[in-house]
């Protein structure tokens, strides 16, 4: 990771990078309707299509990303993808792409382990983590470059991400960490109070964790990372390279993503596949509603430029 002066001038012009990203994005988006019951009539330069819900009904592909995907290839649009999910690396991600013959690089894809290890080497340089999550998540953060440790007197920051196998040593580790002499930060990768599993119900969010962890050692959340921080699009951004007002956010999820991309400038697309609906899209506040409502992730595209490729 950075330290000293470069770490310091780096946090500095990713900060202003951020600032200039969301002023441009927000008066780009100013005159943009909301809950347009079409698809989008205009081609952006960079998709954001988040995972599970929008791309995939489980480990299944939703019908027509591949055609889509072809088109957007042959237009030369920039496409990335997110998921809050931190029990599925990008590398996960890209070989579950690959198995449905959609060809990305891992450097395409976007979820908590690859935000929180970028967060960190910006805020935290020289931080020693004590990390709350599956070994998946633990392996990849480390392999990034961060330090971990499991001793609460060393620990710098106390990263808590979803973990079934969250027990009452874990809560204790933590607790001596943030109340002990280091006063550890926690920081959280989601506030999700409840996550949908793979059998159709709900268990419990990360928020459940992160609230014993508070609740224990009576201390406050330092900063959520997740969605719908910004902090998640800063991360995308600072990849992506191309303007806010310029990208579409393609999600089923109404007050994460598509709240997350309303307060950063970024126009919007629901989709109807996943947990949002059209009636909830309806009756939610304006800063969560989108600019567009599609059936699905094929409708993103024009559908005449789709059939024309």
């Amino acid at each position: 990771m950075k330290s000293g002066k470069g770490a310091k001038k780096a946090k500095g012009k990713a900060r202003k990078n951020s600032a200039l990203k969301l002023d441009a994005g927000a008066v780009g988006t100013l005159n943009l309707p909301l809950l347009v019951r079409d698809s989008p009539q205009h081609v952006y330069d960079a998709y954001i299509m988040n995972l599970s819900g929008t791309l995939f009904n489980g480990n299944l592909l939703m019908p027509g990303v591949d055609k889509v995907f072809a088109s957007l290839s042959l237009m030369r649009r920039r496409m990335v993808f997110m998921s809050s999910n931190s029990h599925t690396s990008p590398d996960s991600y890209q070989q579950l792409l690959e198995k449905f013959g959609v060809p990305v690089e891992v450097e395409q894809i976007f979820t908590p382990v690859r935000v929180a290890s970028e967060y960190l080497a910006r805020n935290f340089p020289d931080a020693r983590v004590m990390a709350i999550g599956d070994s998946e998540f633990l392996a990849h953060l480390a392999s990034g470059g961060v330090e971990l440790t499991n001793d609460p007197a060393l620990t710098d920051v106390v990263l808590v991400a979803h973990d079934r196998d969250f027990n009452f040593g874990k809560l204790d580790l933590a607790y001596r960490a943030i109340t002990g002499p280091s006063k550890a930060k926690l920081i959280s990768t989601s506030m999700v109070r409840a996550w949908p599993t793979a059998e159709g119900g709900m268990e419990p969010g990360t928020r459940a964790i992160v609230r014993a962890i508070e609740c224990a050692a009576g201390a406050k959340l330092y900063a959520n990372i997740g969605t719908p921080e910004r902090d998640f699009l800063d991360c995308v951004f600072n990849h992506l390279e191309i303007a806010p007002q310029h990208t579409l956010v393609v999600s089923d999820s109404l007050t994460t993503d598509i709240r997350m991309a309303r307060s950063y400038g970024v126009p919007t697309a629901l989709v109807l596949t996943g947990e949002g609906s059209l009636t909830q899209a309806e009756l939610a506040s304006q800063k969560d509603q989108p600019n567009f409502v599609v059936n699905s992730v094929a409708d993103i595209v024009p559908h005449y430029i789709v059939d024309q490729l």
